[in-house]
């Protein structure tokens, strides 16, 4: 398996954001990322806001939830709203 570098960020995603490139994120997430959020090998659905400072790994994230600030999850979890 070969890794590539993440593609870069959609132009209204906030600084110090990192999404891995095996993420997936509908396209209206991008303008709800707080700073300084980290994501790898993500699923993150319609409408979905993701707190500043919150890291996430392996996380499958529905439709219009919320996730606040300074969340850490770094196990397999689908977060509902």
């Amino acid at each position: 398996m070969k890794l590539l570098p993440p593609s870069a960020a959609a132009t209204n995603t906030p600084p110090g954001v990192f999404i891995s490139p095996d993420s997936f994120l509908h396209s209206t997430v991008y303008g709800n990322l707080g700073e300084k959020v980290g994501l790898k090998r993500c699923i993150i659905g319609k409408g979905s806001i993701i707190g500043k400072g919150s890291k996430l790994t392996n996380v499958v994230v529905m439709e219009n939830v919320v996730v606040g600030e300074k969340f850490v999850d770094r196990k397999s979890t689908r977060l509902n709203s």
